[in-house]
């Protein structure tokens, strides 16, 4: 009798258990921009699974595997993953913002595994790999598991086809001298016999594991050519591999355009489309509606939240990591940092981050990657990127050009603990700028006070656009010992320490302009207190102006503006009463 069925009879035991505790056979989660649908018979699944873990799922790894199934398949795709919280939305969103047809995904979380289980599974990462084909979903008879540090230089159908090579019972097949880097599970099969326990299970997998090549019940004689191993690590690392770092560029080049579009099903997969709200002014500017592929937590990040802990949220290109590894430096608490970035960038980034000294060691960084699309910098897409991926009860809400003073969190942390409440208090931390490229950045308040005193450094902004930080009041602060309520005005651009729940920004501001004037806004709306902090700072490193301030001077741009805002303080005044006039905030 074939050993596999000795793992099989384990399957019953398992899904009993998950059943009393009331493990969920599915979770499919989507926007409503993408597709759910149902399968016609003429259309073949490829039902794909994988484990996909914070601690052993490299997220660009699994990333490229994607992108090779996306890039060669000619079927539609079922998704079904083993998450922890982190994977679980790190998935939802990247298959949520890709502009990818007939694809479906379902996560199923490890918390949900019976306890026992869990903390088998804990000593043996095999166990896992096991379990999965058992708790998804009751229609998918047959999945293939996938390593996801692995990607594939064909169409996954090809493997698909494979069970056709299964012998009567078997359940399980490998292929010889790969890792169980594919596996190909028949799950009805493995459904079919019952054992007393999850223990007895566990045992005959870990046993099962351990049998040779050899075992004709579970090693398929195929191979498997067009699945490679992503060594992309491995090779920075200078570890020996046949797979070279040429090749890897080669197969990412090939999977960088946009995955091949399907015939329909018999009518029943639907178009991805694009949401948004029609703006005739803004018709010249499609970039409001795009939904930009977002890749989360591109890099290992492990932070645990403490009382009264501030994450700075910014966003930034490639063109300023130098910036942002000078960020890191002067602030030590967590930061969400969203990256906007063309596909040949990511790896150039990840470089970059693991060459520095001062970033390569912060895995309290948590790096958001949203890939390239259209003209514009989409700035209000970036910060709430960022925004919605911060763990910390507060958060900071600043832009990448500002350097903040040393040990900024310190001060910020014990002015929020004198604090009765926090709730509807936005606290200002004042910036400033110079106009000398070369000018040394203080980093201390006796730095900071001593250039502000001889006139090196300035309130941000105070020539071209004063009326964007003229209510936090300078003159007053250059005496004040303690924080001080400000009167708000139009126009008014701080930057500040909220709570973590604070209203997202209006992302119909697709580009420079308005858009974070138009957040402060909607802060005063909900009757936020603007607070301002003494002996703090921000200041803004000097750099060239950017392309996007161009469109300024086009006026089919500045329309478009105008009308956004109009839009914005029009739906703020229905919604909470106030009686913003829009003509205060144009330029």
């Amino acid at each position: 009798m074939c050993q596999t069925l000795l793992l099989a009879a384990g399957v019953a035991a398992l899904i009993d258990s998950m059943q009393m505790v009331g493990v969920p056979r599915t979770t499919v989660k989507f926007s409503q921009s993408h597709v759910s649908y149902l399968f016609d018979a003429p259309c073949e699944v490829v039902h794909v699974s994988s484990i996909c873990l914070s601690d052993s799922c490299d997220r660009v790894n699994f990333y490229t595997l994607l992108k090779s199934i996306f890039s060669y398949r000619n079927h539609p795709l079922e998704f079904h993953l083993l998450v922890d919280d982190l994977t679980e939305k790190f998935a939802e969103v990247l298959l949520s913002t890709w502009s990818v047809s007939q694809v479906n995904l379902h996560t199923y979380n490890i918390r949900d595994l019976p306890i026992e289980f869990r903390q088998a599974a804990t000593k043996n990462h095999d166990l896992l790999i096991m379990s999965l084909p058992e708790v998804i979903s009751s229609y998918a008879t047959k999945v293939i598991l996938v390593n996801p540090d692995i990607f594939i230089e064909g169409d996954v159908y090809s493997i698909w086809k494979v069970f056709d090579k299964f012998r009567k019972n078997q359940a399980i097949g490998l292929v010889k001298h790969n890792d169980y880097s594919v596996v190909l599970i028949d799950v009805e099969e493995m459904r079919k016999t019952k054992s007393p326990s999850i223990a007895d299970y566990t045992n005959k997998i870990l046993w099962l594991l351990s049998l040779n090549n050899d075992d004709p019940c579970l090693f398929l004689n195929v191979s498997l050519t067009h699945v490679k191993w992503n060594r992309i690590n491995d090779i920075k690392l200078g570890v020996n591999t046949s797979v070279t770092l040429e090749t890897l560029n080669a197969v990412s080049s090939v999977m960088d355009a946009l995955p091949p579009k399907l015939p329909k099903c018999g009518g029943v997969f639907p178009e991805v489309y694009l949401e948004g709200d029609e703006v005739p002014q803004c018709r010249q500017y499609p970039e409001r509606n795009y939904k930009r592929k977002t890749l989360l937590y591109a890099r290992s990040f492990k932070y645990t939240p403490k009382k009264h802990d501030i994450t700075m949220m910014t966003h930034l290109t490639y063109q300023k990591m130098t910036l942002f590894e000078e960020i890191g430096s002067r602030w030590k608490g967590p930061i969400s940092a969203a990256i906007y970035l063309a596909e040949d960038e990511l790896e150039k980034c990840l470089d970059f981050i693991e060459k520095s000294k001062t970033l390569r060691k912060r895995y309290d960084i948590a790096y958001h990657v949203v890939f390239k699309m259209g003209r514009f910098y989409p700035v209000n897409v970036m910060r709430n990127v960022a925004l919605r991926n911060v763990l910390t009860e507060y958060v900071f809400l600043v832009d990448v050009d500002f350097l903040p003073m040393e040990n900024l969190q310190d001060h910020i942390k014990q002015n929020i603990k004198n604090m009765k409440t926090m709730d509807k208090k936005a606290l200002v931390v004042p910036a400033f700028s110079s106009y000398n490229p070369r000018a040394m950045i203080p980093r201390t308040l006796e730095e900071w006070m001593r250039q502000w005193d001889t006139q090196r450094i300035f309130q941000f902004q105070h020539i071209v656009f004063p009326v964007g930080h003229r209510p936090t009041n300078y003159t007053r602060l250059r005496n004040a010992t303690e924080p001080y309520v400000i009167k708000w005005a139009p126009k008014y651009e701080p930057y500040v320490v909220v709570q973590t729940n604070v209203t997202e920004y209006d992302e119909r501001f697709f580009a420079y302009g308005q858009n974070k004037i138009a957040h402060i806004l909607t802060l005063v709306a909900q009757q936020y207190e603007f607070i301002v902090l003494p002996n703090t700072f921000l200041i803004h490193k000097f750099h060239k102006p950017f392309g996007d301030l161009n469109y300024f001077k086009i006026k089919s741009y500045m329309f478009c503006l105008d009308t956004l805002i109009y839009e914005h303080t029009k739906q703020l005044n229905d919604k909470y009463g106030t009686n913003f006039n829009f003509e205060d905030f144009l330029f």
